[in-house]
């Protein structure tokens, strides 16, 4: 995986060069990018948005699964008994919550 980060947006592309996903909403802010591979097709790319402290998950075929930003210092996924589980850490505080 390969990322692309300019004024407007980051986008993360596969090693053949095609665009797996874009996230226009963080631009030049500094950026951690996560890559979660389960197995059997279940990958999940997180992006947090390290300044404003915002976290978003995509699908492996880069659908935007976080329809509002997960207000976050940290993001991790994990994906158990056939959910998605998202771990965000928020100041001194662990939220664990499923949305699939």
């Amino acid at each position: 995986m390969i990322a692309k980060q300019d004024n407007k947006s980051v986008t993360l592309l596969s090693e053949k060069l095609e665009s797996i996903l874009t996230n226009e909403f963080i631009g030049l802010n500094q950026t951690d990018i996560k890559y979660h591979d389960f197995g059997a097709g279940k990958i999940y790319y997180v992006l947090i948005d390290q300044d404003q402290d915002l976290g978003y998950v995509y699908s492996a075929s880069g659908v935007l699964l976080t329809t509002q930003p997960v207000l976050c210092h940290d993001l991790s996924v994990m994906y158990s008994q056939n959910k998605l589980w998202l771990v965000a850490v928020q100041g001194n505080q662990l939220r664990l919550t499923t949305f699939e």
